[in-house]
């Protein structure tokens, strides 16, 4: 019976995706209009938590740039904050609805039809509309329900002058459903060059040898803490915790997540409850 239910989501995933791209925009109280569900938006405490953390610290920044975009909430997001935004999503049916809700909301954000990775070129992505990775297996994605996507490396565009060198008063945004050691491996020379802060969907169980590697590169190019974004949602119980390869086995921190460079980003962390860093511990 799961084999046949994993057999037949792509289905319903993609009948799910053409009524939400059937829908009107509909006004988010954030600023903009957006079509597509805003029921995880609204009630997810990682996502909920997450706006907290992008609406804390974007007085202090310039930029944000979102490696998975989807539907371009997060983007839009962004922009009504203030921000220069930046979407990257390889999925066409999804990229399309994305174009949309730039469209609707006559957004300047520069949206990039490619998924971010290790390197450039072209990758088999797993999954249709909105939801998928280039991960084989994801959300119980079977084999069958793939396609080719275009990839490239954020050192890459860095390089090419598509992303312009910005330092600590950028964020990234990775959702990339496992993907996201991947991505960062290809923007190794950008993350010792400028520091952004990240935002990561932790969920180590998906790609644990990757995620031990890519918190080793982390703290080598000078990352120092984590939070749990929804623990913003009770400021009496806000965690933070130093970026360790340990923090894989902490299931506190299987959510998404704010890596900070304290050395970098100290003149931002006023923003956020409990950034004491120097008295965090493992």
């Amino acid at each position: 019976m799961a084999k046949l239910i994993n057999q037949i989501r792509p289905l319903f995933r993609r009948l799910r995706d053409r009524v939400q791209t059937a829908m009107p925009s509909r006004e988010t109280g954030f600023g903009f209009s957006f079509i597509g569900s805003q029921i995880r938006f609204r009630h997810s405490s990682d996502e909920l938590g997450t706006i907290e953390v992008l609406s804390r610290l974007a007085p202090g920044l310039t930029h944000f740039l979102n490696v998975g975009a989807n539907a371009g909430f997060y983007c839009l997001l962004a922009e009504s904050l203030g921000l220069q935004a930046f979407g990257f999503e390889p999925e066409p049916s999804a990229f399309r609805l994305f174009q949309r809700n730039l469209c609707n909301n006559r957004s300047a954000c520069i949206a990039i039809p490619a998924a971010v990775a290790a390197c450039s070129g072209r990758a088999t992505f797993y999954g249709t509309g909105t939801a998928g990775s280039l991960l084989e297996g994801i959300s119980g994605t079977p084999r069958w329900d793939r396609q080719t996507v275009t990839t490239l490396t954020l050192d890459g565009l860095f390089e090419a002058g598509g992303i312009a060198d910005h330092s600590t008063d950028s964020l990234w945004l990775l959702d990339c459903e496992g993907a996201e050691p991947d991505a960062l491996a290809g923007a190794s020379r950008l993350l010792q060059a400028t520091h952004p802060l990240l935002i990561l969907e932790l969920v180590p169980g998906r790609n644990h040898q990757s995620w031990f590697h890519c918190i080793k590169d982390l703290q080598r190019f000078g990352y120092t803490h984590l939070l749990a974004c929804s623990s913003l949602l009770d400021e009496a119980q806000v965690r933070w915790r130093s970026l360790t390869p340990e923090a894989l086995d902490d299931p506190a921190f299987y959510d998404n997540v704010l890596v900070v460079a304290q050395p970098y980003h100290q003149g931002l962390l006023h923003a956020l409850p409990g950034a004491h860093l120097d008295q965090v511990s493992e």
